[in-house]
């Protein structure tokens, strides 16, 4: 099975008036925008998973909960992964937190402590709006993604992480959690 470790969330209605700016500004363009139930923010995704591996890593992850105190997190920035030649995917950044790059390095030590091959990669907190397939006119584009900074900035207390598995469909993924772990409520 398909995994990966974070937590799911759902972006407050505030949220709303940007998504459909974004959506009627890139009418021409070709993008598959992510449906607001699927929110989440991805802690490491661990991909093609034995069985017999899911129990290790819950009881990996359980431990991390543990001794991991609960967090809060802000969204605060509209961004671009790709070039600014081949923009690849929109979306939401949250601020610099650095209990977040901790619990991030955290689970990424003992997933490879368990064998699993990861690649390297710096640790960037999102949450996806869409996946850029074709942009008709990069100008138009770049000039909508200047204009469409949120003003609005949403606040998360993150009491819980997840293991989920993540499920591709021709309609799109399904996402179920397997396991939470409570966070410590220090």
């Amino acid at each position: 099975m398909r995994l990966f470790t974070g937590f799911r969330l759902q972006l407050s209605k505030e949220y709303d008036p940007l998504m459909a700016e974004l959506q009627r500004r890139t009418y021409y363009d070709t993008i598959t925008w992510v449906n607001n139930d699927l929110s989440h923010i991805t802690l490491r995704f661990i991909g093609k998973t034995p069985s017999a591996q899911v129990k290790p890593i819950a009881e990996a992850l359980q431990n991390i909960a543990t001794n991991t105190p609960e967090l809060d997190l802000e969204i605060n920035k509209l961004r671009v992964f790709g070039s600014h030649y081949a923009p690849k995917v929109l979306w939401l950044g949250i601020s610099n937190t650095p209990e977040l790059q901790q619990l991030y390095n955290s689970i990424d030590e003992a997933l490879r402590q368990l064998k699993f091959q990861l690649p390297e990669e710096n640790y960037v907190p999102h949450i996806t709006l869409g996946r850029i397939k074709k942009i008709d006119n990069k100008n138009r584009f770049w000039q909508m993604f200047e204009d469409l900074q949120p003003s609005f900035h949403q606040k998360f207390h993150i009491s819980h992480i997840s293991l989920i598995r993540s499920q591709l469909e021709k309609e799109g993924p399904i996402y179920t959690t397997l396991y939470d772990f409570p966070l410590s409520a220090q």
